[in-house]
């Protein structure tokens, strides 16, 4: 049988409620991409979800 541990957490209640960027450039930064990557990634990850429901 698995253990579970209940970790609570709080979010940042001052953390802006826009992004600062679109999803390309959010994941560009973030994975160090550039070019058509971002969207490769982000097209990538569409298409798993879809296939998993």
């Amino acid at each position: 049988m698995n253990n579970v541990t209940w970790k609570s957490f709080e979010l940042d209640p001052n953390a802006p409620t826009e992004p600062k960027a679109d999803i390309y450039d959010t994941l560009a930064i973030k994975y160090d991409l550039s070019g058509a990557q971002p969207v490769d990634v982000f097209v990538n990850a569409l298409t798993k979800i879809e296939q998993e429901s």
